[in-house]
């Protein structure tokens, strides 16, 4: 899986029908608002030669920290 995909179904993972009824999220939310601002920051690294995000491990400790923000 490349950190594309994993971006996208980081952000919307009930389009996903192998995640339909095991994720609920509100879309409105304010951590739906942090997950979209994280996976904007993986499909479009501010310096695309040195992205943010460039391992699944990343991604994680990404998730980690707005997990302690919220």
């Amino acid at each position: 899986m490349d950190l594309f995909y994993l971006a996208v179904q980081i952000n919307a993972p009930q389009s996903n029908p192998d995640f339909r009824g095991l994720v609920h999220c509100d879309p409105k939310s304010d951590e739906a608002k942090r997950i979209g601002k994280l996976t904007q920051d993986i499909l479009k690294p501010a310096d695309a030669g040195n992205p943010p995000y460039k391992s699944a491990a990343d991604i994680l400790r990404g998730l980690k920290r707005l997990e302690k923000v919220g």
